[in-house]
Protein backbone atom coordinates (compact mmCIF):
# COMPACT_ATOMS: atom_id res chain seq x y z
CA UNK A 1 0.00 0.00 0.00
CA UNK A 2 1.31 3.73 -1.02
CA UNK A 3 2.49 5.08 2.02
CA UNK A 4 0.63 8.76 3.21
CA UNK A 5 2.45 11.36 5.53
CA UNK A 6 1.50 10.58 9.50
CA UNK A 7 0.76 6.60 8.56
CA UNK A 8 3.80 4.45 8.60
CA UNK A 9 2.27 1.54 6.45
CA UNK A 10 -1.20 -0.09 5.31
CA UNK A 11 -0.46 -2.41 8.54
CA UNK A 12 -2.49 0.04 10.74
CA UNK A 13 -5.75 -0.37 8.92
CA UNK A 14 -6.23 -4.11 10.10
CA UNK A 15 -7.45 -6.80 7.73
CA UNK A 16 -8.59 -5.57 4.39
CA UNK A 17 -12.50 -5.76 4.12
CA UNK A 18 -13.07 -2.96 0.84
CA UNK A 19 -12.68 -5.02 -2.55
CA UNK A 20 -12.48 -3.30 -6.07
CA UNK A 21 -11.54 0.03 -4.50
CA UNK A 22 -8.04 1.52 -5.05
CA UNK A 23 -7.30 5.72 -3.85
CA UNK A 24 -4.61 7.20 -6.35
CA UNK A 25 -2.55 9.73 -4.32
CA UNK A 26 0.10 10.05 -6.80
CA UNK A 27 1.92 13.07 -6.55
CA UNK A 28 0.31 14.68 -3.56
CA UNK A 29 1.92 14.73 -0.28
CA UNK A 30 -1.23 13.77 2.00
CA UNK A 31 -3.86 12.85 2.21
CA UNK A 32 -5.27 16.47 3.37
CA UNK A 33 -4.65 17.57 0.00
CA UNK A 34 -7.15 15.56 -2.23
CA UNK A 35 -9.84 18.00 -1.64
CA UNK A 36 -12.54 19.45 0.26
CA UNK A 37 -14.77 16.38 1.36
CA UNK A 38 -18.48 15.90 0.36
CA UNK A 39 -19.54 12.62 1.77
CA UNK A 40 -19.76 10.94 5.33
CA UNK A 41 -16.42 9.55 7.23
CA UNK A 42 -16.15 5.77 6.27
CA UNK A 43 -12.29 5.14 7.31
CA UNK A 44 -10.56 6.41 9.92
CA UNK A 45 -6.44 5.91 9.81
CA UNK A 46 -3.93 6.70 11.78
CA UNK A 47 -2.74 10.58 11.70
CA UNK A 48 -5.55 11.21 8.60
CA UNK A 49 -8.51 12.73 10.71
CA UNK A 50 -10.86 10.52 8.05
CA UNK A 51 -11.80 9.05 4.62
CA UNK A 52 -13.39 12.89 4.27
CA UNK A 53 -10.05 13.86 3.44
CA UNK A 54 -9.27 11.93 -0.53
CA UNK A 55 -12.22 13.41 -2.10
CA UNK A 56 -12.99 11.12 -5.08
CA UNK A 57 -12.24 7.62 -5.70
CA UNK A 58 -11.53 5.57 -8.50
CA UNK A 59 -13.14 1.96 -8.53
CA UNK A 60 -10.89 -0.66 -9.86
CA UNK A 61 -11.93 -4.05 -10.71
CA UNK A 62 -15.51 -3.81 -12.09
CA UNK A 63 -16.62 -7.50 -12.99
CA UNK A 64 -19.36 -7.16 -15.23
CA UNK A 65 -20.11 -10.71 -15.12
CA UNK A 66 -21.50 -10.75 -11.75
CA UNK A 67 -24.41 -8.60 -12.23
CA UNK A 68 -26.91 -7.65 -14.47
CA UNK A 69 -29.20 -4.51 -15.21
CA UNK A 70 -32.93 -2.84 -15.95
CA UNK A 71 -33.82 -0.41 -17.17
CA UNK A 72 -37.52 0.56 -16.89
CA UNK A 73 -39.56 1.25 -19.58
CA UNK A 74 -42.98 1.15 -17.78
CA UNK A 75 -43.51 1.06 -13.84
CA UNK A 76 -47.29 1.46 -13.41
CA UNK A 77 -49.85 -0.63 -14.01
CA UNK A 78 -50.89 0.07 -18.16
CA UNK A 79 -54.01 -1.35 -19.73
CA UNK A 80 -55.79 -1.23 -23.16
CA UNK A 81 -58.63 -2.34 -25.59
CA UNK A 82 -56.90 -1.98 -28.67
CA UNK A 83 -55.90 -4.40 -30.96
CA UNK A 84 -53.07 -4.28 -33.10
CA UNK A 85 -51.33 -1.89 -33.60
CA UNK A 86 -51.83 -1.16 -30.14
CA UNK A 87 -51.45 1.81 -27.83
CA UNK A 88 -47.81 3.64 -26.61
CA UNK A 89 -47.56 2.76 -22.96
CA UNK A 90 -43.78 4.01 -22.49
CA UNK A 91 -41.34 5.54 -23.92
CA UNK A 92 -37.47 6.10 -23.17
CA UNK A 93 -33.90 6.72 -24.71
CA UNK A 94 -31.29 3.62 -24.82
CA UNK A 95 -27.91 4.76 -25.21
CA UNK A 96 -25.54 1.59 -24.67
CA UNK A 97 -22.29 3.65 -25.45
CA UNK A 98 -22.73 4.68 -21.71
CA UNK A 99 -23.08 1.21 -20.21
CA UNK A 100 -20.23 -0.70 -18.72
CA UNK A 101 -18.07 -2.14 -21.09
CA UNK A 102 -18.37 -6.49 -22.10
CA UNK A 103 -20.56 -8.58 -24.15
CA UNK A 104 -23.96 -7.58 -23.25
CA UNK A 105 -27.41 -9.79 -24.25
CA UNK A 106 -30.75 -7.73 -24.03
CA UNK A 107 -33.98 -8.71 -23.17
CA UNK A 108 -37.22 -7.67 -23.16
CA UNK A 109 -39.45 -8.35 -19.35
CA UNK A 110 -43.20 -7.89 -18.90
CA UNK A 111 -46.00 -8.71 -16.65
CA UNK A 112 -48.76 -9.13 -18.52
CA UNK A 113 -52.40 -9.86 -17.42
CA UNK A 114 -56.11 -9.93 -19.34
CA UNK A 115 -59.31 -8.79 -17.75
CA UNK A 116 -60.87 -12.56 -19.47
CA UNK A 117 -59.36 -15.53 -20.45
CA UNK A 118 -59.95 -15.49 -23.96
CA UNK A 119 -58.46 -12.25 -24.62
CA UNK A 120 -54.28 -12.09 -25.17
CA UNK A 121 -52.12 -9.33 -23.66
CA UNK A 122 -49.00 -8.53 -26.37
CA UNK A 123 -46.69 -5.61 -26.21
CA UNK A 124 -43.61 -5.19 -28.52
CA UNK A 125 -40.43 -2.89 -28.46
CA UNK A 126 -40.13 -0.37 -30.95
CA UNK A 127 -37.23 2.08 -31.89
CA UNK A 128 -39.06 5.37 -33.00
CA UNK A 129 -35.98 6.62 -33.70
CA UNK A 130 -35.50 4.34 -37.09
CA UNK A 131 -39.07 3.53 -37.42
CA UNK A 132 -38.95 -0.25 -36.74
CA UNK A 133 -39.88 -3.00 -34.58
CA UNK A 134 -36.81 -4.33 -32.34
CA UNK A 135 -36.46 -8.23 -33.50
CA UNK A 136 -37.75 -11.03 -30.96
CA UNK A 137 -39.49 -8.15 -29.02
CA UNK A 138 -43.41 -9.52 -29.46
CA UNK A 139 -44.07 -11.10 -26.13
CA UNK A 140 -47.48 -12.17 -24.90
CA UNK A 141 -49.06 -14.03 -21.92
CA UNK A 142 -50.77 -16.82 -24.59
CA UNK A 143 -48.95 -19.83 -23.10
CA UNK A 144 -49.90 -18.66 -19.24
CA UNK A 145 -52.12 -21.37 -17.97
CA UNK A 146 -53.90 -18.94 -16.50
CA UNK A 147 -53.85 -15.17 -18.22
CA UNK A 148 -56.62 -13.17 -15.55
CA UNK A 149 -53.37 -13.36 -13.14
CA UNK A 150 -50.21 -11.19 -13.87
CA UNK A 151 -47.27 -13.45 -15.11
CA UNK A 152 -43.90 -12.32 -16.06
CA UNK A 153 -42.85 -13.15 -19.48
CA UNK A 154 -39.19 -12.78 -20.92
CA UNK A 155 -38.83 -12.55 -24.73
CA UNK A 156 -35.81 -14.43 -26.37
CA UNK A 157 -32.85 -12.65 -26.89
CA UNK A 158 -32.76 -9.25 -28.92
CA UNK A 159 -29.93 -8.70 -30.86
CA UNK A 160 -27.58 -5.58 -30.99
CA UNK A 161 -26.18 -3.74 -33.81
CA UNK A 162 -26.39 -1.58 -36.55
CA UNK A 163 -29.20 -3.32 -38.69
CA UNK A 164 -32.52 -2.59 -38.25
CA UNK A 165 -34.57 -3.98 -35.71
CA UNK A 166 -31.15 -4.42 -33.69
CA UNK A 167 -30.95 -2.87 -30.14
CA UNK A 168 -29.26 0.24 -31.48
CA UNK A 169 -24.70 -0.01 -30.61
CA UNK A 170 -24.52 3.24 -33.05
CA UNK A 171 -25.65 6.20 -31.19
CA UNK A 172 -28.48 6.48 -28.47
CA UNK A 173 -31.65 5.50 -29.88
CA UNK A 174 -35.62 6.19 -28.41
CA UNK A 175 -37.33 3.13 -28.08
CA UNK A 176 -41.68 2.71 -26.89
CA UNK A 177 -43.61 -0.08 -25.80
CA UNK A 178 -46.90 -0.67 -27.35
CA UNK A 179 -49.47 -2.70 -25.74
CA UNK A 180 -52.38 -4.58 -27.41
CA UNK A 181 -55.07 -7.16 -27.34
CA UNK A 182 -55.48 -10.38 -29.58
CA UNK A 183 -58.18 -12.94 -29.68
CA UNK A 184 -61.40 -11.78 -26.80
CA UNK A 185 -63.89 -9.05 -27.76
CA UNK A 186 -63.90 -5.65 -28.59
CA UNK A 187 -63.91 -4.00 -24.67
CA UNK A 188 -61.86 -6.91 -23.24
CA UNK A 189 -58.93 -5.40 -21.21
CA UNK A 190 -55.87 -6.54 -21.05
CA UNK A 191 -52.63 -4.68 -19.19
CA UNK A 192 -48.90 -4.86 -18.37
CA UNK A 193 -46.55 -3.79 -15.35
CA UNK A 194 -42.62 -3.34 -14.51
CA UNK A 195 -41.46 -3.63 -18.30
CA UNK A 196 -38.44 -3.45 -18.63
CA UNK A 197 -35.01 -3.38 -21.05
CA UNK A 198 -32.90 -6.60 -19.51
CA UNK A 199 -29.09 -6.09 -20.09
CA UNK A 200 -26.86 -9.79 -18.78
CA UNK A 201 -23.37 -9.32 -18.61
CA UNK A 202 -21.15 -12.61 -20.20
Amino acid sequence: MRSLRGVGTGEVFGTPVIVGLQLLPTGIASAEAFGTPNFPPVLTMAGIASAEAFGAMVIRHFHPEELYMELPIVALVKSTTSATPGEVIGAREVDVAILPIGVKHYFLVATLQSAVPGAVSRVELWDVTHGVMVTNSQISNTAEGDRTLFGTIISAELPSGVAAGDIRTDAAAEYELRLYRTSGTPGDIVSCSNAHLRIVWD
